[in-house]
């Protein structure tokens, strides 16, 4: 069975609740054993013999490598006193547009309260999320006009614990005059969480189109309208943009 298809992240719903990813981790065990070939006979079968299996474990969509694999745990887990894992690797302080759909994604179990910002004046208050399950993916909508706030703030506040991190990272909001620099581009981080990205205006932006070309000779036979020519089907067109950003 191919479990490709099986595991991945989820694309995401607008609410001001916490959603789980049931794609992004699955549990699942190998079963394995052996076949017995015989080779006598015009009929060279075999039977199969399942004689053993796996213990249970998660299969998650990241890219982890030599270097970051251990905050994982291991197949029973995650290492105490880590109870879970923020699927992001942001900077501390980044740019956020107004109105754009960013989230944030968790592992395990742990905590994320957000807050919005006016200056030195908070607007509504904290957005507490209490995150349970320790072999569930949940994530979090960052759009601060779910949560009952009208007034567009400078900045937020995302506060998250995972057992071992305590750390509030930051977005400042584009003023108005700024907005129109800019573009938001939803992608997949490494850890398999989904981040909005806002860069600057794309520096080019190219259409490429395919298709199949046909031929249909002309019809010399048609009295009024002669039909004919080279012609695409089933055309299909990419949108590759451009673009520069930084991080602090």
């Amino acid at each position: 069975m191919c479990i490709r298809d099986r595991v991945y992240t989820s694309f995401p719903a607008e609410l001001a609740t916490a959603q789980t990813d049931s794609n992004y981790v699955k549990r699942v065990k190998l079963m394995y054993g052996e076949i017995l070939q015989t080779l006598e006979g015009e009929d060279c079968g075999g039977v199969k013999s399942i004689t053993s299996e796996t213990g249970v474990i998660n299969l998650c969509n990241a890219n982890v490598n030599s270097q970051s694999h251990t905050i994982w745990g291991n197949s029973s887990g995650f290492i105490a006193p880590r109870t879970g894992l923020m699927l992001h690797e942001r900077p501390t302080r980044w740019n956020l547009l107004h109105g754009a759909k960013d989230y944030v994604w968790f592992l395990g179990v742990g905590q994320i309260v957000l807050s919005y910002w006016n200056g030195a004046a908070q607007l509504g208050t904290n957005q507490v999320f209490s995150l349970t399950g320790a072999n569930t993916a949940k994530y979090v909508c960052l759009d601060y006009s779910l949560y009952g706030i009208s007034t567009p703030p400078t900045h937020m506040n995302l506060f998250y614990s995972d057992g071992v991190v305590e750390t509030t990272i930051s977005a400042d909001y584009c003023s108005c005059q700024e907005q129109n620099k800019y573009l938001g581009i939803l992608f997949l981080e490494p850890r398999g969480g989904r981040s909005m990205l806002s860069t600057r205006k794309p520096l080019t932006i190219d259409i490429e189109r395919t298709g199949t070309e046909i031929y249909k000779p002309f019809d010399n036979y048609q009295t009024q309208h002669k039909t004919g020519g080279r012609s695409i089907i089933i055309p299909k067109g990419t949108r590759k943009l451009t673009f520069e950003t930084e991080f602090v």
